[in-house]
Formats: C-alpha cells, structure tokens, sequence
C-alpha cells in the first residue's frame, strides 16, 4: 500500500515539475525565476519521497 502512495505521489510531483518547467519559456525574467524554483522544489520533493518509499523495502514491516 504504501509503495502505491508514493508512486502516486510520485507522478504528482513530476506533473507539476514538468509544468513549472514548461511555463519558463513563456515568461519574464521574474516569473521565469519562479518557474525554476517551482521545478527545482519538485525534484527535490520527489528525491525526499522516493527516499522515504524505498525505505519500505529495506526496513522491516513490524519495525514502524
């Protein structure tokens, strides 16, 4: 179960990194800036998370 929330989890994430990084090429300086912040938030939530759902499978399932 836990393997499927974070995959969901997953592709949520890459759709809204992908979208930030898609909306930089229309847009100024400023806004452009906060598009790769956007995507760069994404990819670091999605290491963090794929982090925490990888732990599944090294860790016990009485441990936590």
């Amino acid at each position: 179960l836990m393997i499927l929330i974070g995959l969901i989890g997953l592709a949520i994430i890459g759709f809204g990194g992908i979208m930030s990084w898609r909306a930089r090429e229309k847009e100024e300086a400023g806004r452009r800036f906060v598009s790769y912040v956007g995507a760069l938030m994404a990819a670091l939530f999605a290491v963090a998370l794929f982090m925490q759902t990888s732990a599944t499978f090294f860790l016990p399932r009485c441990f936590g």
